[in-house]
């Protein structure tokens, strides 16, 4: 599957709360590493594991301001926002797949996040409509979804980065400068 998706659209998914380097490394190993046409960024509109989250315009604003340096090999999509309730992946890639119908979608994933995707809806449904390409996650030392010789993401957490804001500190090298002061502008995680 891997070697087919030269040339796809790749979908990346998250709450994006906030978006952080590890989110940047994840677009730029996936364009690299598959040679990819694009990277489609989705921010989840509601989370469907009710997990709070800042209201959508600022986490696509801060998307926004994250990705901008690579250009037009990243695109920004409100899709989750059009479709309004909980985002559920497989919702999203259908409607996707109905707006674009000539782009070929490949998911992209972190290594970390396979053990939990059997409380996705209809995984495997999903990954028919666009297969998984995993870029590996290191966590407590393991590289997750990789092996010693890939380059791994780095473990890079928005629950601490969330934390670590909340007790008026900054999370530098974490997440990108003009994200920070996007969100010291907005007073946002405090």
């Amino acid at each position: 599957m891997e070697d087919e998706a030269q040339g796809c659209t790749g979908l990346f998914g998250g709450s994006f709360s906030p978006p952080h380097m590890g989110h940047v490394l994840a677009c730029h190993y996936a364009l690299l590493r598959w040679n990819l046409k694009k990277v489609l960024i989705v921010p989840s509109f509601a989370h469907p594991f009710g997990k709070p989250l800042p209201p959508f315009d600022h986490r696509l604003a801060m998307c926004r301001l994250a990705f901008a340096h690579l250009g037009d090999a990243v695109e920004l999509t409100d899709v989750e926002r059009q479709i309004g309730g909980v985002s559920y992946t497989i919702d999203t890639v259908q409607e996707l797949t109905r707006l674009r119908p000539d782009e070929n979608f490949r998911l992209l994933v972190g290594g970390d996040i396979l053990p939990d995707t059997q409380k996705w809806r209809a995984f495997k449904e999903l990954t028919i409509i666009a297969p998984l390409l995993v870029i590996p996650r290191i966590s407590e030392g393991v590289i997750h979804g990789g092996t010693a010789f890939e380059a791994a993401l780095p473990d890079v957490s928005s629950t601490r980065i969330r934390q670590t804001l909340a007790a008026g500190e900054t999370p530098t090298g974490a997440v990108p400068a003009i994200v920070l002061d996007y969100i010291a502008k907005h007073a946002l995680y405090q």
